[in-house]
Order: C-alpha cells, then structure tokens, then sequence
C-alpha cells in the first residue's frame, strides 16, 4: 500500500461504490458538533450476506482468504478506534520512515516471528 501525506492510503470509494450501488453495504457517517464528520461506519447488507455466502460457496479456497483477513482485523484490532490504530502503526519504523508516496515495507516476517513468540509463550 502507497503511504499518503497522513498515512496508509487507498481510495476507499473506488473499493466501496460498486458495494454501495448494489446494495451489499451500507455507509453511516457519524456527524460531530459542527457538523463535521467524526468516523464513517459502513455495515454489511443482508444482501451483501448473501453475496458472500455465495462466494464463499463458489471457491472456498479463493474467497475464504477475505474471511481469515476480517477475522485476524477483528482480533488485532478489537474495539480500538482509528486514530489508536493509527498511533499503531506509526510505532512500526518501517511505516513511520516511509516517506510520502513511496510502498510501505511489508512487515510479514516480523509478524510470524512475533506470532510464534507469543504462541510459544502462550503454550
């Protein structure tokens, strides 16, 4: 991923329109005082259910990789809110020296390691 002037960039209405136009999900803002926008929810559809369902039925072997994706978001990241994640990963030097508009570093090895250390000591 390309890291922008404030961090980790993708232009999320290119992902999200054709979720939105079909209905498969639904997007939220929530309004701050002055009427700003604080954080923006997007909400899985019961149409968009059912269109992953039906993915999944397809080639779990191919879609399934977006369900361990989500699963490992949701443990890593639990209830934390953006700007905490974004501290986050600021504390990562591979993405806190990346300049602007370069590819931030994969961290993959880092990750495995940690996780064997921590399944090690969970054991």
């Amino acid at each position: 991923m390309t890291k922008w002037r404030f961090g980790a960039y993708e232009e999320l209405s290119d992902v999200l329109a054709p979720l939105l136009l079909y209905g498969l999900v639904e997007h939220r803002p929530v309004v701050r005082g002055g009427h700003s926008i604080g954080e923006h929810d997007y909400w899985l559809m019961p149409e968009g259910v059912e269109f992953t369902n039906a993915l999944l039925e397809a080639d779990r072997s191919l879609f399934g990789w977006y369900v361990d994706r989500a699963r490992l978001i949701a443990t890593v990241a639990k209830d934390t809110g953006g700007s905490a994640l974004k501290a986050r990963q600021y504390g990562r030097i591979e993405y806190a020296s990346t300049p602007g508009m370069a590819l931030i570093p994969s961290i993959t090895d880092a990750v495995r390691v940690r996780l064997v250390r921590t399944e090690a000591s969970a054991a």
